[in-house]
């Protein structure tokens, strides 16, 4: 049976098979490899330097969820004349620093606390170094998110709350991510 909304991508033989064998069949190369494309896609690209040119703010709109019209391809160096632009830095949670994390319009500090649950388990991280620090190891949102469930895919907007140190209380991504869209329209 074919399904037209598949296509296949060569994928080292090699490197196929030694993540079956080192991870004893846990992982499944193929999705390990779409994990971390939506990883890759969810931050516009920018982490590698990659440019959309003038097509940024609908790969923005297409791949984060983020609709902004006049978006404009980030910069991972934080600009300190900038005033704060997530309703946590304006709540004074943390300062702009090189450890700055952005996803979509939110833009995450160092320090700053995030949780997930999955299986009725909660699994804490902190942004460090402009990435999801997690047991030693650094993430996107998206490849963190499926680290925590298990290898499974997973829509971190949906899954992951961050920490909100003036409210004491944790805020789902995706409400945060959609109050900054609209301030931004």
């Amino acid at each position: 049976m074919t399904n037209s909304n598949i296509i296949f991508v060569p994928f080292d033989r090699q490197l196929y098979d030694n993540i079956v064998r080192l991870s004893n069949g846990k992982y499944d190369p193929a999705h390990l490899a779409v994990t971390a494309l939506q990883g890759w896609l969810e931050t516009g690209g920018a982490e590698y330097d990659f440019d959309w040119g003038e097509n940024y703010a609908e790969a923005l709109e297409l791949f984060s969820g983020v609709k902004s019209e006049k978006a404009s391809k980030p910069s991972f160096e934080p600009d300190r004349e900038q005033a704060p632009t997530t309703e946590i830095e304006m709540e004074g949670q943390a300062q702009v620093d090189e450890g700055l994390m952005r996803w979509g319009p939110l833009q995450l500090p160092t320090g700053t606390k995030l949780r997930m649950e999955y299986q009725r388990e909660h699994y804490f991280a902190s942004v460090e170094k402009g990435k999801i620090s997690f047991n030693g190891a650094y993430f996107t949102p998206s490849t963190w998110a499926s680290r925590v469930a298990n290898g499974t895919s997973r829509n971190a907007w949906r899954d992951v709350e961050i920490y909100n140190e003036k409210r004491k209380s944790w805020e789902l991504a995706a409400l945060l991510r959609d109050r900054m869209s609209q301030k931004r329209v």
